[in-house]
């Protein structure tokens, strides 16, 4: 099934080793991502923002959505309302994590509203890998990434169970106070993770080298 690709103004990495995007799939710029994404030589299906982070004229070809400054949507959440609105139903988010703290903790966000929505939705950079999950078993593979942690994104994570990492966990409560799966790391190829209730995010991470 194709995905649909956010791609926002703030990008730690390259874009061009990050978007694996394939034929049939679709690429929503937010704003400034659009770009991002001019520097790599290609051409987004659509734009969608307030125009506060684009310095350039769009051309009349590119469909484009104007949001007014002043909303309760940013850009990037405004982007994946689209998305889900074109029927996606599996969407990656291209940069937006470092820089300001707020926009990353928006984007979070956005993770949480994606997983109620009933869409898999990842965001990635040259450094990380972020999901975020309902109770359920989940396959994570580690790929090129050493580490991978654990968090509470409601007021507890319970029933958490993992297999394939050094410091595993049996049933165990995660908390939103307390960080306790924070970098862990893989004794296998993937790592097994299941939950009983609760909103479960995790993420990839690896050193800049």
């Amino acid at each position: 099934m194709s995905k649909c690709y956010l791609v926002v103004s703030y990008l730690e990495g390259s874009l061009k080793d990050l978007l694996d995007n394939q034929q049939g799939d679709t690429i929503i710029c937010a704003d400034g991502g659009y770009e991002k994404l001019m520097e790599i030589g290609l051409s987004p299906d659509l734009i969608i923002g307030d125009m506060d982070s684009i310095s350039c004229p769009i051309p009349e070809h590119i469909p484009f959505y104007p949001l007014p400054v002043e909303k309760d949507d940013t850009d990037t959440l405004a982007a994946l309302k689209k998305a889900i609105e074109l029927g996606y139903r599996d969407i990656v988010l291209i940069g937006g994590l470092g820089g300001r703290l707020d926009h990353t903790v928006a984007n979070l966000h956005c993770l949480s509203y994606s997983l109620f929505a009933g869409v898999r939705m990842e965001i990635r950079d040259d450094q990380n890998r972020v999901f975020m999950f309902a109770p359920s078993e989940i396959c994570i593979p580690g790929d090129r990434y050493s580490y991978l942690s654990l968090f509470s994104y409601t007021e507890a994570c319970r029933g958490v169970t993992t297999k394939g990492l050094y410091y595993p966990l049996a049933n165990a409560t995660l908390t939103h106070s307390y960080p306790l799966g924070v970098s862990n790391l893989f004794t296998e190829e993937e790592a097994i993770i299941s939950f009983t209730s609760g909103k479960l995010l995790v993420i990839l991470s690896r050193d800049r080298t």
